[in-house]
């Protein structure tokens, strides 16, 4: 026999209990996406649209697959193991989206960090994937779409063909070179610097010189170099 009318108690404490419970996952998604900053996003939309990238957690049969949040204990590592923004899966290409904190010391920011321990994380992250032979690509936080678009193809391109890629910044370059730590047969491309700017005829402005004579000097005191 079936009774219909009221739910009792414990239907109603069982519903208050789901609802709660859905409630936390909705705020937990919630907020997992605003910890996305916009340029991943675009990354991201990039991958899947553009090309055919999929998540290999809903995936791991599929082609070509990403991972996020790459560990790599064997060295790259801080105080505390480090980890690269993304890595392609099916050619070892490495992806870092870099924010407004790698560059400049910005207390507005919702990530603020200081910018020598940026700088610093940043440099071990680049020379273990120059040690280990992986490949990096380095996407500043101002890049547009369109030319997100071409420097990731161009670079997997480059990986794709069997080639070790390290696309970053000008002063990690400068200071990784110094210390003779790119291969010479290395791809190599100078990415653009959110706050460096040069001249059509590769000429620096002096404004531009005395930025980059300090960013390195930042860079080198990040990584205990005078």
């Amino acid at each position: 026999m079936i009774r219909e009318g009221k739910p009792g108690i414990i239907a109603r404490a069982v519903d208050k209990i789901r609802n709660i419970v859905t409630k936390k996952k909705e705020n937990a998604k919630i907020k997992g996406n605003k910890k996305q900053s916009k340029q991943v996003k675009t990354f991201l939309d990039l991958l899947h649209k553009d090309f055919s990238y999929v998540d290999h957690k809903s995936s791991k049969s599929a082609p070509k697959t990403y991972s996020s949040e790459i560990k790599y204990p064997d060295g790259m590592r801080d105080k505390r193991d480090l980890r690269i923004d993304f890595r392609l899966n099916d050619i070892g290409l490495h992806v870092e989206i870099d924010g407004s904190q790698h560059f400049l010391n910005d207390s507005r920011s919702q990530y603020a960090r200081d910018l020598e321990g940026s700088l610093r994380r940043d440099l071990i992250k680049d020379e273990y994937c120059l040690r280990k032979g992986k490949s990096i690509l380095r996407i500043p936080y101002n890049m547009s779409r369109n030319d997100m678009k071409k420097l990731v193809s161009r670079v997997i391109n480059v990986v794709s063909s069997g080639g070790q890629a390290y696309y970053s910044y000008l002063h990690f370059y400068d200071n990784i070179n110094d210390r003779s730590l790119i291969p010479k047969n290395i791809f190599w491309g100078l990415v653009p610097h959110p706050t460096l700017k040069f001249l059509t005829n590769g000429n620096r402005t002096e404004k531009d010189s005395k930025f980059r004579t300090w960013i390195l000097n930042y860079v080198n005191k990040a990584y205990g170099y005078k």
